[in-house]
């Protein structure tokens, strides 16, 4: 049996799962896999000892040391059209931080957001529709006025750009 790298392994993921789409339509659920992976080498995350509900990782430096980080993915095939939400967040959860990766229509991360439990729960608190508040949902414009931009694939991590507020 051959051992593959993880990294080769993801690369084909996101490989096949364009090649899938282009083929087919249709959509490979990939997301969160290839989010948490992302996510953890980009922002130097690594898996909980103990599993905690809602809570994928914790963070080992700059201003996500000690953190409990939920990550979200959203894959942006059209940019020119809105209404793209992301998933479920439960607030309830153990979490201090949600990390948005976004990805290309080639699964290649673009952007990371991060955004702080305490103002996103207020953000959902603000909302009108009741449905989308109980289930947790919200927009990616949303989700993008109330976090901040981390990680881009021009400048990697951007530390400084984590709000005063976020605690």
């Amino acid at each position: 049996m051959t051992v593959f790298s993880i990294d080769k392994l993801m690369q084909e993921t996101r490989r096949l799962a364009a090649e899938y789409r282009q083929n087919t339509g249709q959509i490979l659920p990939i997301g969160a896999e290839l989010a948490k992976y992302d996510a953890a080498r980009l922002l130097k995350l690594i898996p909980l000892q103990k599993p905690i509900k809602s809570v994928d990782f914790i963070g080992t430096s700059g201003p996500l040391d000690n953190q409990l980080i939920q990550v979200k993915s959203r894959v942006i095939f059209d940019e020119a059209k809105s209404g793209h939400r992301i998933g479920q967040l439960n607030l309830g959860g153990g979490w201090h931080f949600c990390a948005l990766v976004l990805y290309e229509a080639n699964y290649q991360p673009f952007a990371i957001y991060l955004g702080a439990q305490s103002v996103i729960a207020e953000a959902m608190l603000q909302k009108t529709n009741a449905t989308h508040n109980a289930r947790g949902l919200m927009s990616l414009a949303q989700y993008k006025r109330v976090s901040e931009l981390i990680w881009t694939i021009e400048n990697g991590l951007e530390w400084d750009a984590l709000w005063s507020n976020a605690s």
